[in-house]
């Protein structure tokens, strides 16, 4: 079984490998719940406690299934982490409340600003960073959160305490951060740690582009980048399997099928339908998406797959194959 391990001081104690549900919606593979919940399931039976969501992802119909399937007594044992990116007050309490709805929960474990900047300022998510307080004392959520790419955002939480909860960018490659150097965001999480904050870490496997290294790279995630748990996205129950062996100190099986198929994931930009717009450049969090002369162009040095780029093309030319 998991390693079930405290993140920092709040009180929360969550599977060392966590359950992310990126990968298999809309945005990526777009699976449907009774497709995604096996694999959800195989986690939770496993010992996965901590399942990790957002309102962009449109997966909370898939994580309900998983739930019912396991059962009331398995169910209430595991923890519920959301996101919402919205900076208005009213905005951001809706989208709680409908993973709420979907999960028919009273309250989230944990709610994070979901992908802020280096221009993590109180002139900007003041409002939100309120919002969560009220939540919290209403009683909707128990921990406040914030998800970043960025080094300036994760230090800039340290003045927020608010922000219980940092899930932050970092690899081994050092993919994806979107304003330094893979030491600086490591020193970054050390001073969060001893500021006694949780820590869950993302990006491991740089949205794919690691995952020929993927034990290597899991490894480090555990033992290197100073976080309490890894946030893992996992779309079949070979690679639940794996995970769960890997985390477990168990050996790993081989999956020579499943990881060149993940290995072969890219972006795909159809320019004759890119308008050049630079909406997937302002969305991008790993400043990855510039506008070539023909239209978007991905770098595929600091892009870690994540997708969040394609549902804000309104031209939905970008694609990931």
């Amino acid at each position: 079984m998991l390693k079930q391990v405290a993140l920092g001081r709040t009180g929360l104690s969550v599977s060392e490998l966590a359950f992310g549900a990126l990968p298999a919606g809309p945005v990526q593979k777009g699976m449907s719940p009774a497709e995604l919940a096996p694999v959800i399931v195989r986690c939770i039976r496993g010992g996965v406690t901590l399942i990790d969501g957002a309102h962009v992802y449109r997966t909370w119909p898939h994580v309900a299934e998983a739930l019912r399937m396991v059962g009331p007594e398995a169910a209430a044992r595991v923890a519920i982490a959301t996101k919402s990116a919205s900076s208005d007050p009213a905005e951001f309490r809706g989208q709680l409340d409908e993973c709420l709805a979907t999960l028919g929960r009273p309250a989230a474990d944990i709610l994070f600003i979901h992908g802020a900047r280096s221009d993590f300022t109180l002139d900007k998510y003041g409002r939100v960073i309120e919002e969560l307080g009220r939540l919290k004392a209403e009683g909707r959520i128990r921990h406040g959160g914030l998800s970043t790419h960025s080094i300036a955002a994760c230090r800039g939480a340290l003045a927020v305490p608010e922000i219980e909860v940092v899930m932050s960018i970092a690899n081994l490659a050092g993919m994806g951060i979107a304003d330094g150097s893979l030491g600086e965001m490591l020193d970054a999480i050390a001073d969060l740690r001893a500021a006694g904050r949780g820590l869950l870490l993302m990006k491991a496997l740089a949205g794919g582009a690691l995952i020929a290294r993927r034990e290597e790279a899991l490894r480090w995630a555990r033992e290197r980048s100073g976080c309490h748990a890894v946030v893992v996205g996992m779309v079949s129950e070979a690679e639940a399997r794996y995970n769960l062996a890997l985390f477990g100190g168990e050996s790993v099986p081989a999956d020579g099928a499943p990881r060149m198929a993940l290995a072969a994931k890219r972006l795909i930009i159809l320019r004759g339908i890119c308008r050049r717009c630079g909406s997937c450049v302002t969305t991008c969090p790993s400043g990855a998406m510039t506008l070539g002369p023909e239209g978007a162009e991905p770098d595929a040095a600091r892009c870690v797959l994540c997708g969040y780029c394609i549902p804000g093309c309104e031209r939905f030319c970008i694609r990931m194959v």
